[in-house]
């Protein structure tokens, strides 16, 4: 089905130079063409993804209610790093972030169904600001189960993305 999509897409463009891409290529040629563009459209898909949550609160009063969250369910709190970000005036962002590193409770049954998770350990959480905004933001669960071709374990995964939830929202809830 992709590979029909693709072939339509790439003969529209070829036909003002009078010649079809069914003309060009052999079968051989369209699978190994086929191939190359998915493994290019996954490495695309595998990128960080973050999920992305606006504060009503300051950096600081932010990062104290997840540091509060972190301790009430139960999750170990390791640091928070601060990174002085543009500081030399190559882009565009220019502020802290601030990265709190954490370990979420029975992470170990996620490692257990893939070890290669361990890569992404200790969990992170995002704080920092631009103009008058603070936001908050992790890495989406469910793209770590792209990221490490991860079969099964929903439940380990539906349960992080729960806390991920869970501690963001504490941060933000303003009652």
């Amino acid at each position: 089905m992709y590979y029909s999509l693709f072939e339509d897409i790439l003969t529209d463009a070829l036909r003002k130079y009078n010649c079809t891409l069914r003309r060009l290529m052999s079968p051989i040629n369209k699978i190994v063409v086929c191939l190359t563009l998915l493994l290019g459209l996954s490495h695309l898909s595998m990128g960080q993804d973050p999920t992305i949550y606006v504060s009503p609160f300051d950096v600081e009063e932010t990062l104290s209610k997840i540091h509060v969250s972190l301790d009430a369910n139960h999750h170990k709190y390791i640091h928070t790093s601060m990174f002085e970000a543009d500081s030399l005036g190559a882009g565009e962002f220019k502020g802290r972030v601030h990265v709190v590193d954490f370990m979420m409770k029975d992470v170990e049954a996620l490692i257990a169904c893939e070890p290669t998770v361990a890569f992404d350990l200790p969990l992170k959480i995002l704080v920092w600001s631009e103009e008058s905004d603070v936001y908050l933001a992790y890495v989406n669960p469910f793209i770590i189960k792209r990221r490490y071709f991860i079969n099964g374990c929903d439940e380990y995964l539906s349960a992080y993305n729960k806390a991920m939830i869970r501690i963001v929202n504490d941060a933000i809830r303003t009652q």
